[in-house]
This record gives C-alpha cells, structure tokens and sequence, in this order.
C-alpha cells in the first residue's frame, strides 16, 4: 500500500514539475518575443538633397540639310557645306575629337500625282549632324555664329553639362540624409521616443554621372536673325533620394 502511495506521490510531483517547467519556458519565450517586437520599433522616412551647381561644358547639335533632284548633286552640296563649317570651327579651336558625326541620312522627296494615282520621287534631301563639344561654355553662342556663317541651317539643340558630378552628388546624399534625420525627428517627438542611429540607409536615387539640361531650338537659316545669339546656361539640379529608417 505504500509503495503504491510513494509511487502516486513521485508521479504527481514529476508531472507538476514538468508543467511547471512547460509554463515557464512558454512565458519566457513569449517575453523575449515581445521584447524583440519592441526593439524591432522604427521610423522609415524618405529624405532629400537638392545641389545646384553650374555647367562647364556644352554640346551642341548642328548640321546642314540640302535637297536636289539628283541624289549625288544633294550630297555634293551637303559635303562642300559641311567641310567649310569643320574648317571654321577647327580654327576657331574646336579640336576635330570633339566633333563627332551623329546623323547622316538621304530621304526621298515626294508628290502625289492625282492623274496617275501614284506617289512620284521629286527630289531627295541629304542631313548631315554633328556634335560639338564645347568646354569654354561662354563660346556657345559665339560658335552657333560661326556655324550658321559657314552653313549650317539645322541648329537642333544645345546641351549643359557638368564634366565631374560626382562630387556635387555626394554633397546632395549628405542634404538627404539630414533631411531624413529631421523628419525622423518630428515623427518622433509626439511619440515621446527617441531616435538611434540610422539602422538602415537605401539610396533611392540613381546616379550615372551625367546630368543635362537641354535647349530645344527651331532650325536656324542663315539669316542676321542668327547672329549674335544669346545663350544663357543657368543652373543645372543635381538631386540625391534616401531611404533611412531609425530604431528606437
């Protein structure tokens, strides 16, 4: 009889040991899960940077446009054209590596003949582009001048540059991360909370180097109305986006 009360006695003892052990461990677990939740609190904000800064090389797309009713008389004429503006601009010293052909087409002209219900070639127009780079920005105006002097009738547009961006962009990340910060600061405050370091930095922005500002202008004739043509670069925006989030 006792021993099968010493046996019931040990049974009950191992079972309210082992549930008691079951209990805390799942009440442990349970509050460091809640404590990880409550480190794992954040503030995302998105913050960003804006530098201006000023251009230091241009491009310029010009080029000449002729038409005859023989092909090999337009190209002939686009050439001799062409040829005089390359002169020019090379003793005006634009060196030949920074004037790059980038469009050289032959189109057929045409018209409709209603008697013969057909669509008849009248001549053909030959294109001849080219790229100028300019790294004395103060000169554009001045070699679009001397580009329509010696022939060029297709002034298409002019662009502003900044050779080395690099530097300015890393200023603008410098601009976003400060504003990132601020605006985590404000969140903050009426939560009664107070921010760490940044935790997690993602750069939103993509940067290749090359920033434009483009002037789109109508084809300029070799008229007076193109000379002394005022070109003004103005500032060009080199902008840098952040994703920031903060722990508290």
């Amino acid at each position: 009889m006792r021993k099968n009360l010493l046996r019931a006695t040990t049974l009950l003892m191992i079972t309210v040991l082992t549930m008691g052990a079951y209990f805390y461990t799942s009440w442990s677990q349970n509050t460091t899960a809640s404590a990880m939740n409550d480190s794992n609190a954040a503030i995302v904000v998105n913050g960003s940077g804006i530098v201006k800064v000023k251009p230091d090389i241009a491009y310029i797309n010009l080029g000449v446009n002729t038409s005859n009713t023989d092909a090999k008389q337009a190209q002939t004429e686009n050439t001799r054209l062409m040829d005089g503006i390359m002169k020019s601009l090379n003793k005006a010293g634009i060196p030949e590596d920074d004037i790059k052909t980038v469009g050289y087409n032959i189109y057929p002209q045409h018209r409709y003949d209603q008697t013969k219900n057909e669509s008849i070639v009248t001549g053909y127009e030959v294109t001849n582009m080219v790229e100028v780079t300019i790294k004395n920005i103060d000169k554009v105006g001045e070699i679009i001048d001397l580009a329509t002097e010696s022939g060029a009738n297709n002034i298409n547009s002019v662009r502003f540059a900044v050779d080395d961006t690099n530097p300015h962009y890393q200023k603008a990340l410098q601009q976003a991360l400060q504003d990132a910060k601020q605006k985590a600061t404000a969140l903050a405050q009426p939560i009664n909370v107070q921010i760490n370091k940044p935790h997690r930095i993602t750069e939103m922005s993509r940067h290749d180097g090359v920033i434009y500002k483009n002037y789109e202008t109508a084809d300029m004739a070799r008229t007076e109305s193109a000379m002394n043509t005022p070109i003004s670069a103005g500032d060009l925006e080199i902008s840098a986006q952040l994703q920031v989030e903060y722990r508290y």
